[in-house]
């Protein structure tokens, strides 16, 4: 007893002394990000967004902060939507942008995480990177 005692108590000293390692162990990331066309990017996540992530409402406050940010000048245009779960992608959301450019690479990043590398190839190249994901349905 006296040692889990220690022990906890050593590692409740530690997060106090570190608070960052917590926090940091808990956060949620980036696994996938996919173009789907030039006004929209599909992001799969480690963990779901929490509902004030989503909240449409947050693009318009003042002192809004985007969780995602973009490189080259492209920027978010609606606060991510989660997509239906169909037995394989969970935790995917939809994003709009305010138009990607065909050729560029692009990142994302998730409160300043490291960011995520994408393209916007020309759209049937697009599609078709799509449909290979999700099959012919789409």
């Amino acid at each position: 007893m006296k040692i889990t005692n220690m022990i906890g108590a050593g590692f409740l000293f530690l997060l106090l002394l570190f608070p960052s390692v917590g926090v940091h162990a808990a956060e949620n990331s980036i696994r996938y990000v996919f173009p789907i066309d030039y006004l929209t990017i599909e992001v799969v996540m480690e963990k779901p967004l929490t509902e004030e992530e989503m909240d449409p409402h947050r693009l318009n406050r003042h002192d809004f902060v985007p969780d995602f940010v973009f490189s080259n000048q492209l920027h978010l245009t609606m606060m991510p939507v989660k997509e239906p779960y169909d037995g394989m992608h969970e935790n995917t959301y939809r994003m709009a942008v305010d138009g990607m450019i065909e050729g560029t690479m692009y990142t994302v990043s998730y409160k300043g995480q490291k960011a995520k590398t994408f393209k916007a190839y020309p759209l049937p190249i697009m599609k078709e990177k799509y449909r290979n994901r999700y099959g012919s349905y789409f």
